[in-house]
């Protein structure tokens, strides 16, 4: 266990056993002591660039943007502050990730993935209404909830997130000659080559989600190169030369033409979700007459056979790599 006391501000909070831990601190399963409530409780150390209250700010934004209702699909933001070596961040305990099943599991079958991307569509189209873009979407970012809420996908790890509209309500303005920011194996065509980004590149990086999960890998993944600068330039000269067909291959035409709608998406324009929602539903007519999005996910049915529950998330954030890049749980597997 880390340096920080097993109680945290006052005796609110208590530490129960660690879920994971990387560059950027460590995350443990906790208690809220006057509720007896599961939460998360996110450390990190109180040196270097500050990730942790940027998130949490965010997730307060987003909270306050919705007084008095539960924020769709996003975590609970229970408490932050510093004690000790410590900046913590206290949210609501989840279930696992994406990442987490699609390890076990090897591929999601079709229409599980197909289901999952109507889920994560509707949280990223959450997180644009109130004003931000996320620009680090991928499969260990999206959990499931626990109890009552299991059915229910969340988007967490808000770090990287930022404001796509100034103060006065302008969209952005597109800059150049930007540092990578996100995860390269999900990263968006332009990320690559320096262009700020703003909802489409949310979109786009949906886009490689679905295709990863369904065929079970991208044509870039595997690459072994341990410089991580190096690594998201050869990522990027392969999404460059590859067409959106062969991206996509052996995956329904309706994801290349979420790929291709997302890649030709001007920098200010707003997605159509609905439209974006329609068609990726309209692969379950593919399958089956009778196909329909009833929640019954590939896992629901391992874990009726082997009559396990589903575990908590091992991770709430990565281990940040140095400068605005991160890696990946699934890239760390390759």
């Amino acid at each position: 266990m880390s340096s920080v006391k097993i109680t945290l501000f006052q005796g609110k909070f208590r530490l129960d056993r660690l879920l994971g831990k990387g560059g950027f601190g460590e995350v443990y399963a906790g208690v809220q002591v006057s509720t007896g409530e599961p939460v998360a409780v996110k450390l990190e150390r109180n040196k270097g660039r500050c990730f942790l209250f940027h998130e949490a700010r965010v997730m307060q934004d987003i909270q306050n943007s919705m007084p008095g209702r539960t924020t769709p699909g996003i975590p609970e933001l229970k408490y932050f502050g510093q004690e000790g070596d410590f900046r913590i961040l206290i949210m609501s305990l989840l279930g696992p990730s994406l990442e987490d099943l699609h390890a076990k599991l090897g591929r999601f079958s079709l229409k599980t993935t197909v289901m999952l991307a109507d889920e994560m569509l509707s949280r990223l189209e959450f997180i644009h209404s109130v004003g931000y873009i996320h620009r680090d979407l991928k499969p260990d970012n999206y959990l499931l909830g626990v109890g009552r809420n299991v059915r229910h996908l969340y988007l967490i790890d808000l770090g990287l997130s930022v404001r796509y509209r100034s103060t006065n309500g302008e969209h952005r303005e597109m800059a150049t000659g930007k540092s990578f920011v996100g995860t390269s194996r999900y990263a968006s065509l332009r990320t690559h080559k320096g262009f700020s980004q703003s909802r489409r590149d949310d979109m786009e990086q949906l886009s490689y989600i679905l295709i990863y999960l369904y065929r079970g890998h991208l044509p870039w993944s595997g690459l072994r190169m341990k410089d991580r600068e190096a690594k998201e330039k050869a990522i990027g000269e392969i999404k460059q030369k590859l067409t959106t067909a062969q991206i996509c291959s052996k995956c329904p035409s309706q994801f290349e033409d979420l790929l291709n709608y997302s890649r030709k998406l001007e920098f200010a324009e707003s997605p159509q979700y609905e439209m974006c929602r329609i068609l990726i539903a309209s692969v379950l007519d593919t399958i089956g007459p009778n196909v329909k999005h009833d929640f019954q996910y590939d896992w629901v049915n391992v874990r009726k056979r082997d009559n396990s529950p589903p575990a908590p998330a091992a991770m709430y954030c990565d281990a940040r790599t140095k400068g605005d890049g991160k890696q990946n749980k699934s890239e760390e597997r390759e």
